[in-house]
């Protein structure tokens, strides 16, 4: 059968290629500036006062829909975590004996540790989280073939 395959199908889960789910669906929202207009490849479009809008279906299973909920929290609860672990350390640790390093933030380090708490446990859900999709084998949502095509001829992430 020498035709050209389709690395993917709608019947299938784009992240973990299990069976999908029409409920568990996600719609991925591209943008670009309204002129020069580009081609939304037969996705469907909404036009705002200077951004175009285009909507594309990726199909998913409700592990995968779970899965990327948890995520969220995942990264909510170890920044949390960080804010609170990071300067309770530092009391603890770090504030006692001599003068503090020029990086803490002088004799008022307590606001730098928050704040580098809620980093740390962010930068730490992330690393966890991409670990966890690489070692579950799932594949990227900047990887489904119509997000590429659409962001190759200029479309973009609304934080791009």
């Amino acid at each position: 059968m020498g035709g050209k395959q389709i690395p993917w199908s709608h019947a299938e889960c784009w992240f973990c290629r299990a069976a999908a789910d029409p409920a568990a669906l996600h719609t991925a929202r591209l943008y670009a500036p309204t002129t020069p207009r580009l081609d939304s490849l037969g996705y469907a479009i909404r036009q705002r006062a200077d951004v175009t809008e285009v909507a594309v279906p990726v199909p998913r299973c409700r592990d995968c829909r779970a899965r990327m909920r948890s995520a969220v929290v995942t990264v909510f609860a170890w920044s949390i975590g960080g804010l609170i672990l990071v300067p309770v350390l530092w009391a603890h640790f770090g504030g006692q004996g001599g003068a503090r390093p020029w990086w803490s933030g002088g004799e008022d380090a307590d606001h730098l540790m928050v704040g580098a708490g809620a980093v740390l446990g962010f930068v730490g859900a992330v690393i966890a989280i991409a670990v966890n999709r690489r070692r579950l084998g799932l594949r990227a949502l900047n990887d489904f073939p119509p997000l590429a095509a659409l962001r190759g001829i200029g479309w973009q992430w609304s934080n791009d």
